[in-house]
């Protein structure tokens, strides 16, 4: 039964966001979910190509995984490859149960809109990670360092990360990256098409 306990829990976590409403992101975003429909155009045989980067992605305009660098100051840095969760379920997954993350990988919430409060926590979230809130113009608005769920506490005590400004996107990358990097307040994220 042991060996269950990780699905159980994730299946839990997944029935309380469909009863309630609330997201509980994989290390805790907590916020209502706006929805977006996808706009289809004129033409209603051609396929849908996404994101045409000329405005800010929504749900449902980008792949599963892009490449992605930011601007520190004006100059780029290296290109991440990050997987894309921009649905209340995946995003309430997240990292959870991953035991390691590559360096130059990570994972970029989307939000419908720009969101205040825009909050995470760690929950079975086993590495420590920045969590990057972005907001609409793809500008850094916060950085938080958070430590991994150190299981053997309640949820009401895990703490929560919460960005100081409206927030619409969040990157997750291995702790220490802003530090190591110089990345901060006002710098840019550049989705690669």
């Amino acid at each position: 039964m042991e060996h269950l306990r990780p699905l159980l829990l994730a299946l839990a976590v997944a029935l309380l966001v469909a009863s309630t409403g609330c997201l509980h992101a994989s290390d805790g975003a907590m916020t209502d979910d706006v929805s977006a429909e996808a706009d289809v155009g004129d033409a209603g045989d051609v396929e849908d190509d996404g994101w045409d980067g000329g405005s800010p992605p929504a749900p449902g305009d980008l792949p599963d995984e892009v490449d992605a660098r930011f601007h520190v100051d004006g100059e780029p840095l290296e290109n991440l490859t990050l997987e894309v969760v921009d649905t209340p379920e995946d995003r309430a997954r997240g990292l959870m149960f991953r035991e390691e993350l590559a360096d130059d990988r990570g994972m970029l919430f989307v939000y419908a809109a720009q969101q205040e409060g825009l909050s995470f926590w760690m929950k079975n979230t086993l590495v420590p990670l920045d969590i990057i809130f972005i907001d609409s113009d793809l500008r850094v608005v916060d950085v938080e360092h958070a430590a991994p769920d150190p299981g053997d506490v309640d949820d009401a005590e895990l703490p929560r990360y919460t960005s100081d400004a409206p927030a619409r996107y969040v990157v997750e990358v291995n702790r220490g990256y802003a530090n190591e990097t110089g990345l901060g307040y006002g710098d840019e994220l550049e989705i690669l098409e």
